[in-house]
Order: structure tokens, then sequence, then C-alpha cells
């Protein structure tokens, strides 16, 4: 009884779906999918673009990086970089060394 459920488990897995989608009807549709993945591009850059042009940039949940987020009007935002370590340039070095 435990191996039935197991093959049952095993036959419905998300990774056994996804490769029978993949594999027996990908072939047959793949005109459609491209057609779906282009129309969603589109309407991504769509979307941030009409942002763009309202606001003059594009806001935390349409851009695609992770972890960017906008300031409120009338804020400001103070960074602290610190300074970078000179490395001296090929020009500057003596020959030889």
């Amino acid at each position: 009884m435990i191996t039935a459920t197991a093959e049952v488990s095993q036959q419905y897995s998300t990774y056994a779906l996804v490769r029978r989608l993949l594999v027996d009807e990908a072939l047959g549709y793949w005109p459609r999918y491209a057609i779906a993945f282009a129309l969603m591009g589109i309407a991504a850059a769509a979307t941030a673009l009409t942002a763009y042009l309202l606001f003059g940039s594009v806001s935390e949940p349409v851009t695609l990086l992770e972890g960017v987020f906008s300031l409120p009007p009338g804020h400001k935002m103070l960074m602290y970089i610190p300074e970078r370590r000179r490395v001296p340039r090929a020009s500057r070095m003596a020959p030889g060394s």
C-alpha cells in the first residue's frame, strides 16, 4: 500500500508534471508560448515606461531589481561611501617593478 502511494505521488509530483507539460505539450504549442512571453515582456516594459514618464522614476514593484526602494517626496537620503584604496596606474609605475 505504501509503495502504491509513493508511485502515485511521484507520478503527480511538480517535477513530473512540469516535465510532462514541456515534453508532451510544449513542442506543439511553442509558437503560442513564444508569443505569450513576448507579450508579457511588452506589457512589463509599457508599465515601467508609463511610470517613468509620469513620475520620473520607476517604483519598486515594477523594477526588476530586488531591494530597490523609492524615497517619498520631500525626503533625502544620506549615504556613506568609504574611500577606495588608490591603485597605482601602470603609467606611474617604474619599469621593471
